[in-house]
């Protein structure tokens, strides 16, 4: 005989398992994907501290580690100033009017972590960088017909601002002499930003037009 009592009882016992499950499921989905996504940012060297500062909505973006250093035009000259990396130690003219900004609706800047910091700095210092089983995007593009005044940091401002997030910028250089070779190699951390990348090609910058492509094509 079938105890009808049981069956009830091991109904409600799964019912009251599944919701459980999906309360879980639906509040790791909220952990994971939560209104807002975050910038890590950190302090340039010149800085004593990489506190949030909640009244700044402008960064700066070091091309050599990617890290993110939260920074105000009123830090900055009228033209920019040379700012170095606290991460890197790499330094660069930081213009004025090629800050990245904020969308506040989307993303909220959150202090670098320090044990990631060391992490970064070690493997810089291992040359793991320029190593190819590093991760650093998803689409690679070659970058021709450079001024000679082009710095790393101009494209990957140019490539954020029109493309997307830029894991990797190399501007080749002269072995002796250390000048531009007038191409560069970016790379964008998606295949859809290396798309958008590909369209600025013929795009004027710095006087001459781009050549933008995918690697030996």
């Amino acid at each position: 005989l079938i105890n009808s009592n049981n069956i009830y009882c091991n109904r409600m016992m799964r019912s009251v398992l599944f919701l459980t499950l999906c309360t879980i499921a639906a509040a790791f989905t909220t952990l994971r994907h939560g209104a807002s996504c975050s910038i890590r940012s950190t302090a340039l060297n010149s800085e004593t501290t990489s506190n949030v500062k909640p009244d700044v909505d402008t960064y700066a973006k070091c091309s050599k580690c990617t890290a993110a250093f939260q920074i105000g035009k009123d830090q900055l000259n009228n033209k920019g100033r040379r700012v170095t990396c606290g991460v890197c130690g790499h330094s660069w003219f930081q213009s004025s009017d090629k800050l990245f900004t904020l969308n506040g609706g989307k993303f909220e800047f959150v202090p670098y972590p320090k044990e990631e910091v060391e992490s970064v700095k070690a493997g810089l210092q291992a040359g793991k960088r320029n190593d190819p089983s590093v991760y650093t995007g998803e689409s690679k593009l070659y970058v021709g017909n450079l001024s000679y005044a082009v710095t790393e940091e101009d494209l990957v401002w140019l490539f954020s601002q029109q493309a997307g997030d830029v894991g990797d910028v190399s501007i080749i250089t002269d072995r002796e002499t250390g000048r531009s070779r007038g191409f560069a190699f970016v790379t964008l951390l998606s295949e859809e930003a290396g798309e958008k990348g590909i369209s600025l090609d013929g795009v004027d910058f710095y006087g001459r037009n781009l050549q933008v492509r995918r690697p030996n094509q």
